[in-house]
């Protein structure tokens, strides 16, 4: 699958250290009034210099502890993390699949068009996954967890695939994947690829900030802060580097309980190079900044 340009993140660092620090008041009276009936969850973080407990003193204006559809640009320079377009290669990106593993380019193309002329994000999310379906890379989540200080803080909707195995042969020797009953759990598959849409995570977003129960003055408010989080550009969106966060989280734990039968390729955790190839849609695909595998 061609790609017609790219863009590179680059992290710096994912995962926090350890301390405790309380999290700050919720600013809605009514939700402090909850939660001041709950039990108070505290996390463990460090005060060392660059820690994330370090950086919320430096910056008491800025809401930093909020979930990842409401990170702006300043969660993305804390990070130090930044968009760097990149010329795309003309023989698109490295794939150890030959060409009778992927579809015509005819049919690619119809693909392609089909995906433009929709409005309806689920439509070009089918089309997604029939046209990764010939790389043998099928679709095994609509969730992922993203985890902070060791804890699931929140679920991001996305669509995670990962690369299907192939154990069984035809008669000319191709492989087939693999039946139902001979795949592993799809909990233990290692995720490869997460495919967003900029209208469903607009919409994510919208549901997220003004939820149906809002009354008039409190829905006037949440259009301002969902102003606030507008982009220019779709493909630069924060949630984009929480995604990938979430994805190098989950490939890294699936490595480390790997019961090490044949080497797996994962993500470090403290270093990602991500490349998003766009095509008429844009397709996340994060891989080591060094390419390494990972053997147990």
């Amino acid at each position: 699958m061609a790609a017609e340009s790219a863009e590179t993140i680059t992290l710096k660092w994912l995962l926090p250290d350890d301390s405790t620090v309380q999290l700050p008041a919720l600013p809605c009276r009514r939700l402090r009034s909850q939660s001041s009936r709950r039990r108070r969850t505290q996390r463990q973080l460090s005060n060392e210099a660059g820690s994330i407990n370090d950086l919320i003193r430096k910056h008491p204006r800025e809401r930093l502890f909020v979930k990842p559809l409401r990170w702006t640009a300043t969660h993305l320079a804390l990070l130090d993390c930044h968009f760097v377009r990149q010329v795309a290669r003309q023989h698109g990106y490295d794939s150890p699949h030959t060409a009778q593993d992927s579809l015509p380019p005819e049919t690619c193309k119809m693909l392609f068009r089909s995906m433009i002329r929709t409005r309806l994000p689920c439509y070009r999310e089918v089309r997604a996954i029939d046209l990764l379906g010939s790389y043998r890379m099928g679709a095994i989540t609509d969730r992922l967890n993203f985890s902070f200080a060791g804890q699931v803080v929140c679920q991001l909707p996305c669509t995670v695939f990962a690369l299907i195995p192939s154990l069984n042969a035809d008669a000319d020797g191709q492989n087939e994947p693999a039946s139902l009953s001979q795949k592993p759990s799809l909990r233990t598959w290692i995720p490869r690829l997460a495919y967003l849409d900029a209208d469903s995570i607009a919409r994510y977003r919208h549901d997220s900030l003004c939820p149906r129960t809002c009354i008039q003055p409190e829905q006037m408010s949440c259009g301002r802060r969902l102003a606030r989080l507008q982009l220019m550009l779709p493909h630069y969106d924060p949630y984009i580097v929480a995604v990938l966060i979430a994805l190098a989280q989950r490939a890294h734990g699936l490595a480390s309980r790997s019961d090490g039968e044949e080497p797996i390729q994962v993500c470090r955790p403290h270093r990602i190079r991500t490349h998003i190839f766009s095509a008429p849609f844009f397709c996340f695909r994060a891989v080591s900044s060094r390419e390494s595998t990972h053997e147990r």
